[in-house]
């Protein structure tokens, strides 16, 4: 991917070494940090193992949301995978899910 304009901070961030991250790069830290959320223990139930799936589609979306060629209509879907898989208030009180204080 080649730098965005001529702005302070336009176009993808740098990699490691002054190289650019690449997508799958991306894709691999937002798969990272999604796991390490509270929400991941939910999803690594045998009843809810459906939805890592749509964990997957939610870091792809949120990869294309990143870039300059997103439509308001990816937003919409990051937003809706988002919904579905706890990452949003909204998402957490529709399935009943909530998120307690690590007091270890």
């Amino acid at each position: 991917m080649a730098r965005g304009g001529a702005r302070n901070r336009s176009g993808p961030a740098p990699g490691e070494g002054g190289g650019e991250v690449t997508v799958a790069e991306r894709e691999a830290e937002l798969w990272e940090w999604a796991w390490r959320t509270p929400q991941a223990c939910a999803w690594a139930l045998p009843s809810e193992a459906w939805r890592v799936q749509t964990v997957a589609r939610w870091v792809r979306q949120a990869v294309l949301c990143e870039s300059h060629e997103a439509k308001a209509a990816d937003h919409a879907q990051l937003h809706r995978y988002a919904d579905q898989v706890g990452l949003t208030t909204a998402g957490l009180r529709e399935m009943g899910w909530k998120v307690a204080v690590d007091e270890v």
